[in-house]
């Protein structure tokens, strides 16, 4: 996908039936290191079938190579791209949403602000799954509970801030912390999914009362008995399922 002069690649799921379809922008999680177009394939898959609208996967640059504001510009890049060429996919401009999880939603949220700053929001809803909202400072309950967690430990994710924003001063700009921002107003309507054994669990719902405090519409899930990443876990739990559901049937809700 060319957007000015860089080219960034992007995997597009469009349903049989395409006609000024809604669109969904997915970013993947991994922690901005890592992820894929093919991690996230079946999720990308699932939800254009479910939802019968457009998922563009943006394959963005990842740290330590490319660290930050590297691939969020690119995700904000392919939301700009949308917004111009949507007939070309045969989509609808006016229904774009915002979807990531882990990492990604961490981009997704932090689009949002930056849209809403410079353009003001266009976007129709977003959909952040089990996100990091807080890089600046690890300090909430949950990561007092479960530090040592397999999945995403403290010293894991210190590790990946760092290789992301390896400037610690740079680390409390809301487009990096989007839940040290100090406006919410005006933001998407959102739907939050957070998990019961995650260490990013207070900060993904600390960002949920930001937004219903500035008067967004927001809906709060957390799913009980699993961890970060469940999202992809849907050999192991059934939660996976119900969770990919719920956000299928919000976003055809809102778009």
């Amino acid at each position: 996908m060319p957007t000015s002069s860089i080219h960034i690649p992007v995997r597009i799921y469009t349903p049989q039936i395409a006609s000024k379809l809604p669109i969904i922008i997915y970013s993947h999680g991994s922690s901005w290191i890592g992820g894929s177009l093919n991690t996230h394939d079946n999720i990308c898959r699932k939800l254009s079938q479910n939802t019968n609208a457009i998922v563009i996967s943006v394959d963005y640059w990842l740290a330590p190579e490319n660290p930050f504001p590297a691939g969020l510009n690119d995700v904000y890049a392919v939301l700009q791209w949308t917004y111009k060429n949507a007939e070309s996919i045969n989509g609808n401009s006016a229904h774009i949403a915002l979807v990531g999880d882990s990492s990604g939603a961490n981009l997704s949220a932090a689009t949002s602000l930056i849209e809403r700053d410079k353009d003001g929001s266009h976007i129709a809803c977003q959909v952040l799954v089990y996100p990091s909202t807080n890089i600046f400072e690890l300090n909430s309950r949950s990561w007092s509970y479960f530090a040592n967690d397999f999945n995403l430990s403290m010293t894991d994710m210190q590790k990946y801030i760092s290789l992301y924003v390896p400037k610690k001063e740079d680390r409390i700009n809301p487009y990096a912390s989007p839940l040290l921002a100090k406006n919410f107003k005006g933001l998407p309507d959102t739907l939050i999914i957070t998990a019961e054994f995650d260490p990013v669990r207070d900060e993904g719902e600390a960002y949920a009362k930001k937004l219903k405090e500035a008067g967004v519409k927001v809906v709060v899930t957390r799913y009980k008995g699993v961890t970060h990443g469940f999202l992809l876990m849907n050999q192991i739990t059934s939660e996976s399922d119900k969770a990919l559901n719920e956000i299928s049937s919000y976003l055809q809700k809102e778009l």
